[in-house]
């Protein structure tokens, strides 16, 4: 698949929407429960798990169309387009594209901070 192809699957069809998608790459391709978590010693995954926890609470999740959340194992086509070697990346997009796509979570709060909410959007 090439990232004309993947893009397009992945962004809004309509201005003014956004989408965004977070990849992890967890064990197995599954959230593990909170007693496996406490168990790993690897820091990029305890890492992971925060950030997986925390995202719903601190990103701006109301500005957003869509917002998925894709694991390495699921999405391998996609990882390999998109050239995404770290875990966690957020990858948020438009109608014309990729907006952003980072691995830290702040700059994707610092982007999204000046995006009206949909529901002042649509007013």
């Amino acid at each position: 698949m090439n990232e004309l192809k993947v893009v397009g699957q992945l962004k809004p069809s309509e201005e003014n929407q956004y989408h965004m998608y977070a990849y992890f790459d967890f064990p197995d391709g599954r959230i593990p429960v909170e007693s496996e978590r406490e168990k790993t010693e690897d820091e990029n995954l305890q890492y992971q798990y925060e950030v997986y926890d925390t995202m719903n609470v601190e990103l701006q999740l109301e500005k957003l169309h869509t917002f998925g959340v894709k694991k390495k194992e699921h999405a391998q086509e996609e990882i390999e387009v998109l050239n995404i070697d770290t875990f966690p990346t957020f990858i948020l997009l438009d109608n014309t594209g990729v907006l952003l796509q980072t691995s830290d979570m702040d700059e994707v709060d610092d982007y999204l901070r000046p995006i009206p909410s949909i529901e002042d959007r649509d007013t």
